[in-house]
């Protein structure tokens, strides 16, 4: 998966540039997100799009599930934006509905269905081709909240973190 032209009310920034997901590391998915404004039911939302490269094939012409999963994944990480405070997963349900054929472009969709404490539940699909297109990937995912201790731990040293504040 390329990076896709994204559309909304405020495009996102990238969480990490080495990120596989959204950073623009060779190999990477190159995604981005954008905060099209909250759904109908006012939850808060992220959208986002990637283009399926080659280089994420499973089988033949299709993109591997893992990546599909890592997608969903990173739309899911996006919907942070929301929040004050760093989460990461902790469950991830990844249903696939449709193949995704090398080429195309996965429009993605995610809410936050709701939190309680350090605990962030939310749901989201990847459409072929268009933002009503055919639902390929859906997902459901709980997210637990850590500070950026839980980050630092692991990180090379001297690597700089920003705080997250609620938009």
């Amino acid at each position: 998966m390329t990076g896709a032209q994204v559309t909304g009310r405020a495009e996102l920034p990238r969480h990490h540039a080495g990120c596989f997901a959204c950073g623009d590391g060779p190999g990477g998915l190159r995604m981005r997100f954008a905060d099209p404004g909250p759904d109908s039911d006012g939850r808060a939302r992220v959208t986002g799009a990637v283009v399926v490269a080659d280089t994420h094939e499973g089988a033949p012409g299709l993109a591997h599930g893992g990546v599909l999963a890592t997608a969903m994944d990173e739309l899911f990480g996006a919907l942070q934006h929301h929040l004050d405070g760093h989460f990461v997963t902790a469950e991830l349900t990844t249903r696939y509905r449709a193949p995704v054929p090398l080429g195309t472009t996965l429009h993605l969709d995610a809410v936050i269905e709701s939190v309680d404490g350090r605990k962030l539940w939310v749901r989201g699909t990847g459409r072929l081709d268009a933002p009503d297109g055919t639902v390929a990937v859906s997902a459901t995912a709980l997210f637990l909240g850590v500070t950026l201790d839980h980050f630092r731990r692991y990180a090379p040293e001297g690597t700089r973190f920003r705080e997250r504040h609620a938009r």
